[in-house]
C-alpha cells in the first residue's frame, strides 16, 4: 500500500546516514567558555542587544518547561531540584538555541559538586541542525 511504501522510502538507514558524512556540532567545555565570558561589558551590551530585540518583537521564546516541581513528581535529589528547559530565537538570526539548566540539589554541595548545571545547543533556523553544544555547567546561569 502506498503509505507504507511512502514511510519505507522516509525512514534512512545507519548506512545512509553514515554516507552522508554529516558534520559533528563543535563542543565546547568550561575552558573555551571562560575565555569568551571574561568580558563583562560585551556580555552586558549583548543581553542589552537581546532585550532590545526582545521590545522590537522580534524575538520567539518558548513557555519554560519545568520539571521536578509541582505540579509535576519531585526529583529523587529532592524537593528544590528542578531542570528548566528554555529555548528561543530571534527572527532573521542564523540559529536558535535550547537551554537545559538542572539546578536545586543542594546535596551536591557534600558531594564537592556544584548545585546547578547546565548545557545549551545551538541550533541552524536554516537546516535544524545542531551545530553546537555548551558544556557550561550552569556557569552561564550564575554569570547572567
Amino acid at each position: 500500500d502506498e503509505t507504507s511504501s511512502t514511510r519505507a522510502r522516509s525512514m534512512a538507514t545507519f548506512a545512509e546516514y553514515k554516507a552522508m558524512k554529516l558534520p559533528r556540532p563543535r563542543l565546547f567545555g568550561l575552558q573555551e567558555i571562560e575565555g569568551a565570558v571574561e568580558d563583562y561589558e560585551a556580555i552586558i551590551e549583548a543581553q542589552a542587544e537581546g532585550f532590545r530585540a526582545q521590545s522590537s518583537g522580534s524575538v520567539s521564546m518558548a513557555p519554560v518547561q519545568t520539571m521536578g516541581q509541582p505540579p509535576f513528581h519531585p526529583f529523587l535529589a529532592g524537593p528544590e531540584a528542578q531542570t528548566c528547559v528554555k529555548s528561543g530565537y530571534i527572527a532573521g538570526d542564523e540559529h536558535y538555541v535550547i537551554k537545559v539548566a538542572p539546578g536545586g540539589v543542594r546535596e551536591n554541595e557534600r558531594r564537592g559538586l556544584p548545585v546547578n548545571s547546565g548545557l545549551t545547543l545551538v541550533c541552524s533556523q536554516r537546516t535544524a541542525r545542531l551545530e553546537a553544544i555548551f558544556f557550561d555547567e550552569g556557569l552561564l546561569t550564575e554569570i547572567r
